[in-house]
């Protein structure tokens, strides 16, 4: 009989495989294969949000030890000072899982603090990197190594995550208008596009004459 728990997670991750290689579709973005399974790992393995806290952050009972998420600064600065490689590089990229993950996930709540973004989008991008150097340094062999890919799509990747998350959230006309009005305080592409897709507004007239009112009956 198969593990009820280990099914369920080989479950979500195929599922957010393939959310992951439609909105990459969409977006026109193309990575390699091992980067599409790794991102789907991501979001699988925070579908229980516990596991943004790393497992030293949790006492014996299994209780977090810690009041709240860490921030990126204090994962970088506990990442860089472990002195052993391997634990390093496992922080690291727990620092680059956790800024792509609520950076993407969580987009709305920051687009309106485009430094706050700016800032998340560094902080994983640089841990990506540190632990793709950190794996290339201990591998005995020349393999593919993920990370760096990672590191230089950081940005088009939390788009990605944040499209993911937007299309969850499209149930009703309440989410569609929600999403509409991001857009019109943001004028992100991706917004508008998926506007479109949705036949809200007229893909051609994207920034012609200004948006039209879905609230406004023609």
């Amino acid at each position: 009989m198969r593990n009820r728990g280990l099914s369920l997670a080989t479950d979500l991750k195929s599922f957010f495989e393939d959310e992951i290689r439609l909105t990459l579709s969409r977006q026109g973005v193309g990575i390699s294969p091992p980067t599409v399974e790794y991102l789907a790992s991501v979001l699988a393995k925070f579908g229980d949000t516990k596991n943004l806290l790393k497992p030293e952050d949790f006492d014996e009972n299994g209780q977090a030890s810690r009041q709240g998420l860490p921030t990126l600064a204090l994962l970088w600065l506990e990442g860089l000072a472990n002195p052993a490689p391997f634990e390093r590089l496992v922080q690291m990229q727990h620092l680059g899982d956790v800024s792509l993950f609520m950076t993407g996930f969580f987009a709305e709540n920051l687009e309106r603090r485009a430094l706050d973004m700016d800032y998340s989008i560094a902080m994983g991008a640089r841990a990506y990197e540190t632990a793709g150097k950190i794996r290339e340094s201990l591998a005995a062999e020349r393999t593919l190594n993920v990370y760096f890919e990672l590191a230089s799509e950081f940005r088009r990747l939390v788009e990605v995550f944040a499209e993911v998350s937007d299309r969850a959230k499209l149930h009703d006309a309440k989410a569609l208008l929600r999403l509409y009005e991001r857009w019109l305080e943001t004028k992100r592409p991706r917004l508008h596009r998926m506007l479109a897709e949705e036949g809200i507004i007229a893909a051609e007239r994207a920034f012609e004459n200004g948006p039209s009112d879905p609230r406004r009956k023609a």
